[in-house]
C-alpha cells in the first residue's frame, strides 16, 4: 500500500505539472514577426527571398571531435575563437553575418556518459578525472559559446540491440541535462546523434526518439555524398530527420575537400561537407589542422570571399529546417514594403533564425523589424540588402514534467535503465515535496540501485553564500514541509521555514524539514569575510585653494588590497585641483569582494581671478572670470587700456582685440552682494612677430658650415628654432652647424617661434664651396711640397712664387704678405695661404741654410721628422768623422735625450719612442780617434 500511495502522489503532481508550465516557459511565434523596409522612392519592383544557408552563404562546412575527447576544449576552442596554447597566441578563424559582424568558426563534440561499458557507473566527464574527455565545465563554456553537444551513447558499446540503443540514446540525454541543467534554460537538450561506430541502426533508433540528425559513415542514406551534398537537392525533405555522411579527416585532404565544396556552390547550388576525428593533437596533428583551417579562413572566411559557413550541424539543420517550413509575406504601399511570415515551425530546435535577401530598383533607407530577440542588416543606402532574424521559438519542458513522466514510466515497467533515465530528471529539480516524492517513489521500486546520495532526502539550499563582515543573508528553504528545524554547531537556531542571518564569523546553518515522505536535510556555510581596515588617511575635510594640488591618500599596510575612486583611479592616493566644493571617496576591496570606504570633502576656497592666453599680434585675446566666491555677483566690469577705469567691458568673458603688440595690464572688478568690490589686474601679453636673422662661417667643404641665429623679438623670448639647409636636412637647435656634401648655391631657411607662439622666418642663399689647391714653384720651376725642406747657401735667398697666381683671390705669406712672390733670405719655416671666393688652402714650407742636402759631407743641422719621407732622419756624413763613432743628444737644459755608441744616421727626433717638440738641440760626437765634434740640431715638424 506504501507504493502505490507514493505512485498516487506522483500522478498528483503529473497532472498539476502537466498543464502549469508551459504557461511559464512561452515561445516568440514566427506569425509575429514583422519587417519593414523603407525605400528612398516607390521602387517598380521588388523581391524578397529566404537565403539557402544562414547569412547567405555559398557553401557549409561542420566538424565533430568524436569520443568527447578533451582537445576541442584545450585545443580547438582557442584556435577557433582565440587564445592561448603553451605560451602561443592563435588569433582565431572568423567569417561574417554578411553584415559586418564577425562569428568564430565551431565545431561539435559527440560524447558518451560513463566509462568502458557502464550503464550507470564512472562519469568520464568529472574534472580532474584522468580519462582525457572534456569535462562538464568546458562543455558549458563550449554550449555557451554556440559550439555543439552531441549524444554519443551512454558509453562506448556500439551494440544495436533495440532495447539498449533505446536505453543508450536517452540516457545520455538525460545525463547531459543533468549536469548541464544550469548552461541554458531547461539543460542542454541533444538534438543531434553521432552514431557509434558509424553503425546505421543506430540512425532510427535516435529518428523514433525526436533526433533531428543522425551521423555516420554511411554514404548511402545520406544526400551528402564523397564530396558533400547540395542542401537545395529536391530528394531532400527537410522536416524530416536526416541521415548525414561524413568522412575521417585522415580519408580526405581537408584544403581540398572545402575547396571542392566551394566550387560545386555554383549555379544555384549549396554544398554542405562534413568531416570528423577523435582528437586534434592525435588523429588530426595540431600543426595540419591550425594550417588547414587557417588556409580555409583566408581563402573563404572573413579575411577572403567570406562564403563559408563553419559552424554546428546543428545550427545549419536547424536554419533548414525553418527555411523549409515558412512561407514568405509581402506587401507593398508606396516605399515601404511590409515582411510577414506563416508556418509550422518546430518547437524543440536550439537555433531559430532566417535570412532574407531583398532586392530592388530603389536604395533602402530603412529596416524596422518587431517580434524578433535580435536582428542585424546591412547598411542602408544600397538597392541590394540581407536581414538576419533570431528569435526563440522553443518551448522549454520543465524538469518537473520530465520526472513525472520519467518517474511514471518507471513504476510502470520496474525497470532499471527507465529508473536511471527518471533519476536524471529528478536530480535537474528544484527541490521541494515535489522532488523528495519522485525520489522516494523511485527508492522505493525493488532491485534497483542508483547514485549514491540519490536516496537520501536531501534539500538543495544553493551555493555555499559569502558575505563581508556587519552584512547579513537570506536563506530560503521549500515551501510545503510540516516543519523547518534550523540547526547550528547542533543547537536549535530557528523553526521559521525561512532566515535572515548576520554571522560575525563564518557559519553553518543545518536544515531538517519534516514531510510524509520522511525527514529531509540540507545545510548551507555563510563564509563571513573581514571588511578591509584603512589604518590613516589624509585629512577627510580640507579647504582648497584653485590652482594647487592638494593630495587625498589612505593607507592599509596591505598590499593584497585594490583601490577605487570614484573618479576610477585605481591607486592608494589620488592628485585633485577642483574648481567647486566637490566629493570625493575611495573603496578599498579586499580579494574576497568586501570593501571599506573613506569619504573626503574637499572645499574650495573662495578665490577672485581671470585667466587669459596670450595672442600675437592681430588676434583676440580671451578674458575669463573664473573666481569663486559665495556671494553673489552683481556686475563684472574690465579696464583693457589700463587707464584705471572699468568702462571698457562688461561680463564673465571678453574677445578683446588689442592694437598693438607689448605687455598690457588689464584690470577686472565685481561688485558682489554683499561682500562689496573685488578689484585685480594681469599684465597680458600680445606678441610681436620675430625679426630673424643668422649669420653664416665657413661655407668650404668638407668642413661643416657654421649657422649661428641672431635673430631678436620684443615680447617674450625665442624658444624654437627650425632650420632647413637647402639640401633635405633640417635641424631644430639654435645655432647648429651642417655638412653639406657637394659645392652649389643653397637657399638656408630659419623659422623662430617666441614663447607667446608668434613665428616668422627668412631665407637667405649661401654658396658652398670647394678649396683650392695649388703649387708653389722655386726660381727654376720647380715644384716645393708640403712641408718639404729646401736648403740654401748661407748668404744666399730662395725665391718662392704660386703657380698660375692670377687664377685664385688671394695669396698671403706668413698672414702678413700679399703678394704671389716670396724672398726667403732667412732659416726658418714659412706658410702661404691661397684663397679662391671664401675658401682659402694653408701649406708650409721649410727652408734652411746648408751647404746641400743628405749627401752632402757634413753634419746635419736641421731635419723634419714628420713622417713624410723627407728628412725625417738626423744624417752625419762628415769625412772627417771617423767611424765607427759615438753620438750624445742634449736638450737645451743639458739633458741627454738620445745616445748611441755606433750611430747609423737612424734617430728620428724621439726619446723613448715620444717624438720630441720642435726645438735647437746639442750633439757631442767621438769618433773612433777620440776626435770629439760638436754643434746644434733644429728639429722641425
Amino acid at each position: 500500500m506504501h507504493l502505490q500511495q507514493q505512485i498516487k502522489s506522483v500522478y498528483f503532481f503529473l497532472i498539476v505539472w502537466l498543464f502549469l508550465p508551459y504557461l511559464a516557459f512561452t515561445q516568440q511565434n514566427i506569425n509575429d514577426i514583422k519587417v519593414t523596409v523603407t525605400f528612398e522612392s516607390a521602387p517598380t519592383f521588388d523581391t524578397v527571398y529566404k537565403a539557402p544557408l544562414k547569412y547567405n552563404k555559398d557553401f557549409a562546412f561542420s566538424m565533430q571531435i568524436d569520443d568527447g575527447h578533451e582537445s576541442i576544449y584545450t585545443v580547438g576552442f582557442p584556435i577557433f575563437e582565440g587564445g592561448d596554447i603553451s605560451g602561443e597566441n592563435y588569433p582565431g578563424f572568423t567569417y561574417t553575418d554578411g553584415c559586418g559582424n564577425d562569428i568564430q568558426f565551431k565545431i561539435s563534440t559527440a560524447q558518451f556518459s560513463f566509462n568502458g561499458n557502464d550503464e550507470n557507473g564512472i562519469d568520464t566527464h568529472i574534472p580532474g578525472s584522468e580519462f582525457g574527455q572534456v569535462t562538464w565545465p568546458q562543455m558549458d563554456t563550449l554550449y555557451k559559446a554556440g559550439w555543439g553537444i552531441y549524444n554519443h551513447g551512454v558509453n562506448g558499446n556500439a551494440s544495436s540491440d533495440v532495447e539498449f540503443m533505446n536505453y543508450s540514446l536517452k540516457r545520455n540525454k538525460s545525463y547531459t541535462r543533468r549536469n548541464l541543467i544550469n548552461s541554458t534554460d531547461g539543460g542542454v537538450l541533444t538534438r543531434v546523434h553521432v552514431n557509434p561506430n558509424g553503425s546505421i541502426p543506430w540512425s532510427q533508433a535516435a529518428f523514433d526518439l525526436g533526433y533531428e540528425a543522425a551521423i555516420n559513415q554511411n554514404g548511402s542514406s545520406s544526400f551528402i555524398g564523397d564530396n558533400g551534398g547540395d542542401v537545395n537537392s529536391s530528394s531532400v525533405d527537410w522536416s524530416q530527420p536526416q541521415n548525414l555522411f561524413r568522412r575521417h579527416n585522415k580519408d580526405v585532404n581537408v584544403q581540398n575537400y572545402v575547396g571542392a565544396l566551394a566550387d560545386s556552390s555554383a549555379n544555384g547550388a549549396n554544398y554542405w561537407g562534413i568531416i570528423f576525428t577523435h582528437s586534434i593533437g592525435g588523429e588530426y596533428p595540431i600543426e595540419d589542422f591550425n594550417s588547414d583551417f587557417t588556409n580555409i579562413e583566408s581563402q573563404f572566411g572573413s579575411s577572403g570571399l567570406d562564403n563559408i559557413l563553419m559552424s554546428t550541424d546543428e545550427e545549419i539543420l536547424d536554419y533548414l529546417i525553418i527555411s523549409e517550413a515558412i512561407n514568405v509575406n509581402t506587401v507593398i504601399d508606396g516605399n515601404k514594403l511590409e515582411i510577414s511570415f506563416d508556418g509550422d515551425i518546430p518547437n524543440d530546435l536550439r537555433f531559430y533564425a532566417t535570412t532574407l535577401i531583398i532586392n530592388s530598383d530603389q536604395n533602402i533607407s530603412n529596416i524596422v523589424v518587431t517580434g524578433t530577440d535580435s536582428v542585424t542588416h546591412s547598411a542602408f543606402g544600397s538597392s541590394e540588402g540581407i536581414i538576419n532574424l533570431f528569435w526563440d521559438g522553443k518551448v522549454i519542458i520543465p524538469a518537473e514534467v520530465l520526472a513525472d513522466s520519467m518517474t511514471t514510466i518507471a513504476v510502470n515497467t520496474q525497470s532499471q535503465r527507465d529508473a536511471w533515465v527518471a533519476m536524471d530528471y529528478v536530480y535537474s529539480m528544484q527541490s521541494g515535496l515535489h522532488k523528495d516524492s519522485l525520489r522516494s517513489v523511485l527508492c522505493s521500486i525493488s532491485n534497483n540501485t542508483y547514485d549514491e546520495d540519490f536516496c537520501n532526502l536531501t534539500i538543495e539550499l544553493g551555493a555555499d553564500t559569502a558575505i563581508c563582515s556587519n552584512n547579513c543573508v537570506n536563506i530560503y528553504a521549500p515551501d510545503g514541509y510540516n516543519t523547518y528545524t534550523w540547526m547550528v554547531a547542533d543547537t536549535v537556531f530557528s523553526t521559521e521555514q525561512n532566515l535572515f542571518v548576520c554571522p560575525t564569523e563564518t557559519t553553518e546553518y543545518v536544515l531538517e524539514a519534516v514531510s510524509n515522505f520522511g525527514v529531509s536535510t540540507g545545510a548551507m556555510v555563510v563564509i563571513v569575510n573581514d571588511i578591509p581596515k584603512i589604518v590613516s588617511s589624509s585629512d577627510s575635510i580640507i579647504t582648497h585653494i584653485p590652482g594647487i594640488d592638494d593630495t587625498l591618500w589612505v593607507s592599509t599596510q596591505d598590499s593584497t588590497l585594490a583601490y577605487l575612486w570614484n573618479n576610477e583611479s585605481a591607486d592608494s592616493s589620488i592628485i585633485v585641483d577642483p574648481e567647486y566644493t566637490t566629493e570625493y571617496y575611495v573603496d578599498v576591496i579586499s580579494d574576497s569582494g568586501c570593501s571599506t570606504r573613506q569619504v573626503f570633502n574637499v572645499n574650495v576656497a573662495s578665490t577672485f581671478d581671470f585667466t587669459f592666453n596670450s595672442v600675437c599680434y592681430g588676434d583676440s585675446t580671451h578674458l575669463v572670470n573664473t573666481s569663486t566666491y559665495p556671494d553673489s555677483v552683481i556686475r563684472v566690469t574690465w579696464d583693457l587700456n589700463s587707464d584705471g577705469v572699468f568702462d571698457d567691458d562688461v561680463g564673465d568673458t571678453i574677445i578683446y582685440k588689442f592694437p598693438e603688440a607689448g605687455n598690457h595690464l588689464v584690470g577686472m572688478k565685481s561688485v558682489l552682494y554683499p561682500a562689496g568690490i573685488d578689484v585685480t589686474y594681469h599684465v597680458v601679453a600680445v606678441g610681436d612677430n620675430p625679426i630673424p636673422n643668422f649669420e653664416v662661417n665657413n661655407v668650404c667643404i668638407p668642413s661643416n658650415t657654421k649657422f649661428n641665429d641672431i635673430s631678436t623679438v620684443i615680447v617674450g623670448e625665442l624658444i624654437n628654432w627650425y632650420w632647413d639647409f637647402g639640401d633635405g636636412a633640417t635641424d631644430v637647435s639654435k645655432s647648429v652647424e651642417h655638412s653639406y656634401s657637394d659645392p652649389d648655391q643653397y637657399d638656408v631657411k630659419l623659422i623662430v617661434k617666441s614663447s607667446i607662439g608668434c613665428e616668422d622666418s627668412i631665407i637667405k642663399q649661401i654658396e658652398i664651396a670647394e678649396p683650392v689647391n695649388f703649387v708653389m714653384l722655386d726660381s727654376e720651376g720647380n715644384t716645393l711640397y708640403q712641408n718639404e725642406t729646401s736648403y740654401i747657401t748661407l748668404g744666399d735667398s730662395l725665391y718662392v712664387t704660386i703657380e698660375n697666381p692670377n687664377s685664385y683671390d688671394s695669396i698671403i705669406w706668413d698672414n702678413e704678405i700679399k703678394n704671389s712672390v716670396y724672398y726667403v733670405v732667412n732659416e726658418g719655416s714659412y706658410s702661404v695661404d691661397v684663397y679662391t671666393g671664401p675658401c682659402g688652402l694653408s701649406k708650409e714650407r721649410i727652408l734652411a741654410y746648408s751647404g746641400g742636402g743628405s749627401n752632402t759631407n757634413e753634419v746635419m743641422s736641421l731635419f723634419t721628422p714628420n713622417g713624410d719621407g723627407y728628412n725625417d732622419n738626423w744624417v752625419v756624413n762628415d769625412p772627417n768623422i771617423t767611424a765607427p763613432f759615438k753620438v750624445s743628444i742634449y736638450n737645451r737644459y743639458g739633458n741627454l735625450v738620445y745616445e748611441s755608441g755606433d750611430y747609423q744616421n737612424d734617430w728620428h727626433g724621439t726619446y723613448n719612442n715620444t717624438s720630441l717638440p720642435q726645438a735647437t738641440y746639442y750633439y757631442v760626437i767621438e769618433d773612433a780617434l777620440g776626435v770629439i765634434f760638436k754643434g746644434p740640431i733644429t728639429i722641425l715638424r
